[in-house]
């Protein structure tokens, strides 16, 4: 199954804001096979508006077994480290099986591999 046509998001990214229209930091990124990464081409950003989740969905398509999750947060730089997320939670077949806080990310790719 094509990995990209099975994940979205709400909002999908900043290119939703006036203004853009190019950004290249689009939900596709988030299974794009690059992880560990500051690299605008290969991460996700989407706006944030107080009191409304962001919301990202992957569709298996099928009966999948998952041994384990990890989230790597906005890992840009230091300076924009607080843009990542920090309260998430994490439903499977609408079951929560995470709800709580997850660590900024460095903003580097050497402390990031160590996290």
């Amino acid at each position: 199954a094509d990995a990209l046509q099975q994940t979205s998001a709400n909002p999908p990214d900043l290119n939703v804001l006036e203004g853009y229209g190019s950004d290249p930091r689009t939900v596709d990124n988030l299974v794009d096979g690059v992880n560990c990464t500051c690299d605008d081409l290969n991460v996700w950003l989407a706006p944030f508006t107080q009191g409304k989740p962001n919301e990202v969905a992957i569709d298996m398509g099928q009966m999948t077994e998952i041994s384990m999750l990890r989230i790597w947060n906005y890992n840009k730089s230091r300076v924009h480290a607080d843009r990542g997320a920090r309260h998430v939670e994490v439903y499977l077949d609408e079951a929560c099986i995470f709800c709580g806080e997850i660590s900024c990310a460095p903003g580097n790719l050497v402390d990031a591999e160590e996290k």
